[in-house]
């Protein structure tokens, strides 16, 4: 007979209805994945998620089987969710992170704390890792990059500290790429036995026909994407660069920018000189549409609308969003060698080079390799389904409870 279903309590910033912000990856990546969880067979979920205002917790009922408690405030405070792991019958904390997910400095040394006592109240402890940074390119220029003033030694052995121990506040831990996975046990030093890979999924697609998306969105010529928000490590210099190159050698493509301000770094004067140079120099190249932030309401006519995704990644993170949601439309996906475990296919990858970017946007736009790329994304999104994910998820569930 198999392992019953635990019930579930989530750790995670949750998006609330109606929210003005822009929802960030993880919780929206939670929020999709939380009604795959009880298709599955998990009955009760309970998500404890961050105060949107102050006062006391709001209860949503976002989806049958589902509550979501305003339960913690992000930041100095974030430890007292712990208290609420007394007030639930043993079952399963699956907890999100990302190195300050959860409000800054003070709540990213207090997780691996937070999961401990989550053991003492009898649950079982699953963590979802989403940033492992590679130690070997933490340099000078990793760290300008991200806006912090610290030396790269420093910020090498405090990442290491902290998601170190917070992968090891886990009974098991969850990567999204084997690429990941390797990183934490030879980086890290998290025991192999505890980690396991499961894809980050493909949100289920909406698409619109592409000639109206083009038509809605004025593409008249083949069209690239650049999509998610605009920071350091997503290598927006690198794809300026290469564009400049594919333009010089004829290229007719058009670019479009759809990046808006990181929430958490917008309005620091650092990162604004950065943004407002990157627009400029875009502006000079030509053939560049910076459009910024995109609702949710519009990203499938982009998705529908553009001929490949480009992702020049400088440093490999965490699994791209981004490229999940190319998976689910079906559009090629151009990514840099920081990617290479997760693209799907060989020939999209690229080195961190300029020339080599021109070259492979020539190739993708203007060779058979394009419809060897949208082969490649489509069978991609079959694979990393909502329901594929969340079914190798409980199964996770049941051997961590069992």
């Amino acid at each position: 007979m198999p392992t019953a279903v635990p019930d579930v309590l989530h750790l995670t910033p949750f998006p609330a209805a109606g929210a003005r912000r822009p929802p960030a990856g993880v919780p929206a990546f939670v929020s999709r994945l939380v009604p795959a969880y009880a298709r599955a067979g998990v009955e009760r979920q309970l998500v404890l998620a961050d105060r949107v205002d102050p006062g006391p917790p709001v209860i949503e009922l976002p989806h049958p089987g589902v509550r979501v408690s305003r339960a913690y405030t992000p930041g100095v405070r974030f430890g007292r969710v712990a208290r609420e792991f007394a007030r639930h019958r043993p079952g399963v904390v699956h907890a999100q992170h990302e190195v300050f997910l959860y409000g800054g400095p003070a709540a990213a040394v207090q997780f691996p704390a937070v999961m401990r006592a989550a053991r003492r109240r009898g649950h079982a402890r699953v963590v979802t890792v989403h940033g492992v940074v590679d130690l070997t390119t933490v340099d000078r220029g990793f760290v300008d990059s991200n806006g912090s003033r610290m030396p790269p030694r420093a910020v090498r052995a405090l990442l290491r500290r902290l998601i170190r121990g917070a992968a090891l506040g886990g009974d098991a831990v969850i990567v999204h790429d084997e690429g990941l996975a390797t990183r934490l046990i030879d980086q890290y030093g998290v025991p192999s036995e505890r980690v396991t890979v499961i894809p980050l999924p493909a949100p289920k697609a909406t698409p619109v026909p592409r000639d109206q998306a083009r038509a809605s969105l004025g593409f008249a010529q083949p069209t690239v994407l650049f999509f998610g928000f605009v920071t350091g490590y997503k290598g927006l210099p690198l794809l300026l660069d290469g564009w400049e190159r594919y333009r010089a050698a004829g290229g007719v493509a058009e670019l479009v920018v759809a990046g808006g301000r990181h929430p958490r770094l917008a309005g620091d004067p650092a990162y604004e000189r950065g943004y407002t140079a990157a627009m400029e120099r875009a502006a000079s190249i030509g053939g560049v549409r910076w459009e910024g932030y995109v609702g949710d309401d519009r990203v499938p006519d982009y998705l529908s609308g553009a001929d490949a995704l480009v992702l020049p990644y400088r440093d490999g993170l965490s699994a791209s969003g981004p490229m999940s949601f190319a998976f689910a439309y079906g559009l090629p996906v151009l990514a840099s060698d920081v990617l290479a475990e997760a693209a799907p296919h060989p020939g999209g990858v690229f080195p961190r080079d300029a020339d080599a970017l021109a070259a492979v946007l020539r190739e993708a736009l203007e060779t058979p390799l394009a419809g060897e790329l949208a082969d490649a994304s489509r069978q991609a999104g079959e694979q990393r389904s909502l329901e594929a994910v969340a079914d190798e998820t409980v199964a996770l569930y049941r051997r961590v409870a069992a």
